[in-house]
Protein backbone atom coordinates (compact mmCIF):
# COMPACT_ATOMS: atom_id res chain seq x y z
CA UNK A 1 0.00 0.00 0.00
CA UNK A 2 2.59 2.67 1.23
CA UNK A 3 4.75 1.87 -1.78
CA UNK A 4 2.90 2.53 -5.00
CA UNK A 5 1.13 5.47 -2.67
CA UNK A 6 4.48 7.11 -2.35
CA UNK A 7 5.43 7.01 -5.98
CA UNK A 8 2.01 8.26 -7.13
CA UNK A 9 2.39 10.97 -4.35
CA UNK A 10 5.92 11.44 -5.71
CA UNK A 11 4.98 11.85 -8.93
CA UNK A 12 2.49 14.41 -8.37
CA UNK A 13 -0.34 12.79 -8.80
CA UNK A 14 -3.58 14.75 -6.93
CA UNK A 15 -5.03 13.24 -3.65
CA UNK A 16 -8.59 12.38 -4.70
CA UNK A 17 -6.45 10.20 -7.30
CA UNK A 18 -4.50 8.38 -4.91
CA UNK A 19 -7.53 7.14 -2.76
CA UNK A 20 -10.55 8.17 -1.12
CA UNK A 21 -10.84 10.91 1.52
CA UNK A 22 -11.67 9.52 5.50
CA UNK A 23 -13.19 11.91 7.94
CA UNK A 24 -13.54 9.05 10.61
CA UNK A 25 -9.72 8.61 11.16
CA UNK A 26 -9.16 8.05 14.93
CA UNK A 27 -6.33 8.39 16.57
CA UNK A 28 -4.91 5.12 18.73
CA UNK A 29 -3.30 7.80 21.55
CA UNK A 30 -5.72 10.40 21.69
CA UNK A 31 -3.96 12.16 24.71
CA UNK A 32 -0.46 12.44 23.68
CA UNK A 33 0.70 15.66 24.70
CA UNK A 34 4.64 16.81 24.84
CA UNK A 35 5.35 20.17 26.57
CA UNK A 36 8.52 21.64 27.76
CA UNK A 37 8.88 24.08 31.09
CA UNK A 38 12.23 25.96 32.24
CA UNK A 39 12.59 22.80 34.58
CA UNK A 40 9.82 20.13 33.38
CA UNK A 41 9.06 17.71 30.38
CA UNK A 42 6.09 16.40 30.57
CA UNK A 43 5.38 13.71 27.67
CA UNK A 44 3.38 10.80 27.14
CA UNK A 45 4.01 6.61 27.09
CA UNK A 46 4.60 6.01 23.59
CA UNK A 47 5.17 2.27 23.40
CA UNK A 48 5.80 -0.24 25.95
CA UNK A 49 7.78 -3.09 24.99
CA UNK A 50 7.63 -7.41 25.68
CA UNK A 51 10.24 -6.45 28.84
CA UNK A 52 8.16 -3.94 30.27
CA UNK A 53 10.00 -0.48 29.44
CA UNK A 54 8.18 2.53 28.80
CA UNK A 55 9.50 4.80 25.67
CA UNK A 56 8.59 8.29 26.07
CA UNK A 57 8.04 10.91 23.23
CA UNK A 58 10.53 12.59 25.64
CA UNK A 59 13.57 13.27 23.81
CA UNK A 60 16.85 13.96 24.66
CA UNK A 61 17.22 17.18 23.91
CA UNK A 62 14.57 17.67 25.75
CA UNK A 63 15.96 16.26 28.82
CA UNK A 64 19.40 18.27 28.05
CA UNK A 65 16.74 21.42 28.05
CA UNK A 66 15.85 21.05 31.37
CA UNK A 67 18.76 21.24 32.96
CA UNK A 68 19.05 16.75 33.49
CA UNK A 69 21.84 15.12 32.20
CA UNK A 70 23.48 11.28 32.78
CA UNK A 71 24.47 10.77 36.12
CA UNK A 72 21.46 12.80 37.98
CA UNK A 73 18.30 11.83 39.71
CA UNK A 74 15.10 14.39 38.42
CA UNK A 75 11.66 12.92 39.51
CA UNK A 76 9.60 11.49 37.43
CA UNK A 77 5.68 11.69 37.97
CA UNK A 78 2.75 9.27 36.71
CA UNK A 79 -0.53 9.44 37.38
CA UNK A 80 -0.06 9.83 41.11
CA UNK A 81 3.36 8.28 41.67
CA UNK A 82 6.57 10.34 42.48
CA UNK A 83 9.70 8.30 41.89
CA UNK A 84 13.29 9.47 41.97
CA UNK A 85 15.00 7.81 39.09
CA UNK A 86 18.56 8.21 38.25
CA UNK A 87 19.48 8.81 34.23
CA UNK A 88 22.10 6.61 33.17
CA UNK A 89 23.46 5.41 30.12
CA UNK A 90 22.43 1.63 30.41
CA UNK A 91 20.15 -0.66 32.56
CA UNK A 92 22.60 -2.35 33.75
CA UNK A 93 24.45 0.84 35.40
CA UNK A 94 21.63 0.67 37.89
CA UNK A 95 21.24 -2.56 40.70
CA UNK A 96 19.02 -5.34 39.80
CA UNK A 97 15.10 -4.64 40.29
CA UNK A 98 15.87 -0.77 40.31
CA UNK A 99 14.41 1.70 38.52
CA UNK A 100 16.50 3.78 35.99
CA UNK A 101 15.60 6.38 32.76
CA UNK A 102 17.53 5.66 29.81
CA UNK A 103 18.08 7.10 26.01
CA UNK A 104 16.59 4.62 23.17
CA UNK A 105 16.84 5.72 20.16
CA UNK A 106 17.02 9.39 21.32
CA UNK A 107 13.73 9.13 23.15
CA UNK A 108 13.81 8.87 27.16
CA UNK A 109 12.55 5.40 28.50
CA UNK A 110 11.58 4.26 31.95
CA UNK A 111 12.67 0.63 33.18
CA UNK A 112 13.70 -1.08 35.55
CA UNK A 113 17.00 -3.70 35.33
CA UNK A 114 15.61 -6.64 34.93
CA UNK A 115 12.07 -5.53 35.68
CA UNK A 116 8.92 -4.85 34.67
CA UNK A 117 7.96 -0.74 34.66
CA UNK A 118 5.00 -0.73 32.76
CA UNK A 119 3.39 -3.36 35.45
CA UNK A 120 5.09 -2.26 38.77
CA UNK A 121 4.38 1.30 38.17
CA UNK A 122 0.73 0.65 36.32
CA UNK A 123 2.04 2.57 33.16
CA UNK A 124 0.02 1.74 29.51
CA UNK A 125 0.50 3.30 26.36
CA UNK A 126 -0.88 6.59 26.45
CA UNK A 127 -0.30 7.43 30.07
CA UNK A 128 1.48 10.80 30.87
CA UNK A 129 4.55 10.91 32.38
CA UNK A 130 6.83 13.92 33.66
CA UNK A 131 10.42 14.53 34.14
CA UNK A 132 11.04 17.01 36.95
CA UNK A 133 14.58 18.62 37.50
Amino acid sequence: IFGPTAAKLSMGFPLDRIGPATADYTKKLAKVHHQLTADTADGTAMDIDKFGNVTTNVTEADVAQIGVKVGDIPEVRFGSARVRVPLKLTCGHVGRNEPVLIFYEGLLQFAINEGNAARKYGISRGSGIKIVQ
